[in-house]
């Protein structure tokens, strides 16, 4: 799941898996980058004037003794507020310290007010980057924390130097080293579908092959956390079993659609290489140096022709506005036109989002900008677009709504015969063909019966939950935005569906909520279909102190992410980890994703108990078996 419930920062594990840090959201972190020391000249500017020979970043066009500033700083100087020129550096941090108890530690012990924290492994210690909002908090933030003394190691912490404008960064990385070469650059099919040019075979091989090569990561990592109970319990299972790894891994099923699958895009409006207005795709990150958008265009394999259409049509419409109203500029922080998302149906539906930058608009202003939109609604896009949504967004906090512009509230969707309905913040899988795959799988692998209870958490519209509701007992979704539950449960009282019940609220807030709903003999399944980053520790911690659940379905969009979480689940029963640990049992990759290397990965995991009674049962079945088992177990 990648859309759905809030973000939460990730840092690097001992084991090279992703950690979560349940303080500042992934949208607030510094970007990581190590390499933030400016050179100061004497008078303490950073701008580096020379005379050289620059090339575009862009457009790749040489321009020879031309005088250049390329100030990688420029943006502190600018009317903007940014917290860098409030950053400390506090090092000497204990090397298992993790991101929320630095966080702890700064706003609970010391009582400071961090704006953002990031924190780097380095050899056997960490250090991390901290922002504030003035410099009163951060002259006292040094105070505070040089020399604070945590269990057996002593903080050490100091002014930090801003990180450098990765924009600016690039150009001047250009200048230096392709003289007057013009940098070799990737073709937008290189950059949004990579495997676009391997046969479909090809690239469902070497996602199997990523998939085994991570599980047998899992499976050292696993055997060096646990205890000798689960240790052994492993050795058996696999004994019995016969395979190499601790879970069985299956053969990854394919995509129903490999061309035309994706039914959400977020388009970019912005300036191609010759400067003229287009919206489409990136062709890198601003953290990589480049604003440069390319077009959209039928050769991209995964983007429905409806999809491409839409795009063209505000393409057209933002050429017309013209420098009156540019496209949003991410390195001068100028311009309006933000992001436009195209999210379409397998009933020919359409709903189009266009966000906005106000900048200093007045209220009068932006309402002249909307009824231009209601006249391009009514006049270019009624007939394809079902749904015209605009939203203002300025990166300063501020929650603007979604506001219709034309056309219905929602778009309807089919999957495995129900019809969901589809809200601008909604999340719904981006490959409705291959969701009913994925879905397929989860309802065989988690072995639902009319006894069971299923706990669907990040459950977005419901789709999970309720296309299983007639194979169990009851379904009991959480899920962190409102309109997506209100959509849920129109689906459910639409087909007639009435052992379903939805739960507005993060993850981690209503679990506790979630979990009091079940009975003390009650046996529960839960789904867990979390954003990119994986689950908050909080709900793996609680899943596991429930003892009415015997198994977990995890559904990860980022399989490498998600093993810390997997090895959080399997963790020996301790203070801090209540409850018997699971123990993987089942890993099915479903390739949602055809064209790039992403892949979706289910893992099944059941309690150490029903493992080992599944061991003695193959036993029993096998005598032959025993021998070699017992020594084991």
């Amino acid at each position: 799941m990648g859309d759905s419930s809030a973000d939460h920062a990730v840092s690097k594990s001992a084991s090279g898996y992703e950690t979560q840090d349940s303080g500042a959201s992934s949208s607030e972190l510094i970007p990581q980058s190590v390499d933030q020391k400016p050179n100061i000249v004497a008078d303490g500017s950073t701008s580096t004037e020379e005379n050289i020979v620059t090339i575009d970043y862009r457009t790749g066009i040489k321009s020879a003794d031309k005088k250049e500033t390329l100030d990688e700083y420029s943006y502190i100087h600018r009317n903007n507020f940014t917290s860098e020129i409030f950053k400390i550096e506090v090092g000497n941090l204990p090397f298992f310290m993790t991101p929320s108890d630095f966080k702890k530690v700064l706003t609970k012990r010391l009582g400071l007010q961090p704006h953002k924290i990031k924190m780097f492994k380095i050899s056997r210690s960490q250090f991390a980057f901290v922002t504030f909002r003035n410099e009163e908090s951060r002259d006292s933030a040094i105070k505070a924390l040089d020399g604070y003394r945590y269990k057996q190691t002593i903080f050490k912490a100091g002014l930090a130097k801003p990180r450098a404008d990765p924009v600016q960064k690039a150009k001047k990385r250009s200048a230096e080293e392709c003289g007057n070469a013009s940098p070799k650059k990737k073709s937008m099919l290189d950059i949004i579908i990579p495997w676009h040019s391997l046969n479909y075979e090809e690239q469902l091989r070497r996602k199997q092959e990523y998939i085994e090569k991570l599980l047998i990561k899992l499976d050292v990592d696993l055997s060096r956390q646990q205890n000798k109970d689960f240790n052994d319990t492993v050795r058996a299972l696999k004994k019995v079993t016969g395979r190499k790894t601790i879970c069985n891994i299956c053969e990854i099923c394919r995509s129903p659609r490999t061309e035309h699958y994706r039914n959400k895009n977020e388009f970019t409006p912005g300036r191609d290489g010759n400067g003229a207005i287009v919206v489409g795709f990136r062709m890198s990150s601003y953290k990589k140096g480049s604003i440069e958008v390319g077009g959209v265009t039928e050769t991209m394999k995964h983007v429905p022709p409806l999809a491409v259409k839409v795009a063209r049509l505000f393409e057209e419409f933002l050429r017309a506005c013209g420098d009156s109203r540019p496209p949003y500029n991410a390195e001068e922080e100028k311009g309006y036109w933000r992001q436009l998302t195209v999210r379409t149906s397998e009933r020919n539906q359409c709903m189009a989002i266009l966000i906005m930058h106000p900048q200093n608009l007045s209220p009068q202003e932006i309402q002249e900008d909307i009824k231009k939109l209601k006249v391009l609604y009514e006049t270019k896009l009624k007939s394809t677009v079902t749904s015209f949504y605009f939203q203002l967004f300025d990166k300063k906090g501020n929650d603007y709504p979604f506001e219709l512009l034309g056309g219905n509230t929602v778009i309807e969707e089919d999957l495995l015969g129900l019809t969901f309905e589809i809200s601008p913040p909604s999340f719904f899988q981006v490959n409705t063909k291959g969701a009913e795959t994925l879905y397929d799988r989860v309802a065989n692998l988690a072995n639902i019966s009319k006894n069971t209870t299923v706990l669907d958490l990040f459950c977005g519209t419901g789709s999970i939950g309720l296309s299983l509701a007639s194979r169990a007992k009851r379904i009991i979704g959480a899920e962190i935005v409102p309109e997506a539950v209100t959509n849920a449960k129109k689906v459910a009282t639409r087909h007639g569906i009435t052992n379903a019940e939805f739960i507005t609220g993060k993850a981690e807030d209503v679990l506790s909520l979630a979990l009091s709903k079940l009975g003390n003999e009650e046996h529960t399944i839960a789904i867990v279909d979390p954003p990119r980053q994986g689950v908050h520790n909080r709900v793996v911690k609680l899943l596991r102190s429930n003892p009415n659940i015997s198994s977990v379905v995890y559904i990860a969009c980022n399989p490498n992410a998600a093993m810390q979480n997997i090895l959080d689940f399997c963790k020996a029963s301790s203070n801090s980890y209540r409850g018997e640990p699971f123990i993987p049992t089942n890993a099915q990759p479903v390739d949602m994703f055809p064209h790039t290397p992403h892949t979706e990965l289910i893992i099944t995991m059941k309690r150490l108990d029903l493992v080992k009674l599944e061991i003695e049962e193959l036993i029993k079945a096998n005598e032959a078996l025993k021998p070699n088992v017992l020594d084991e177990f």
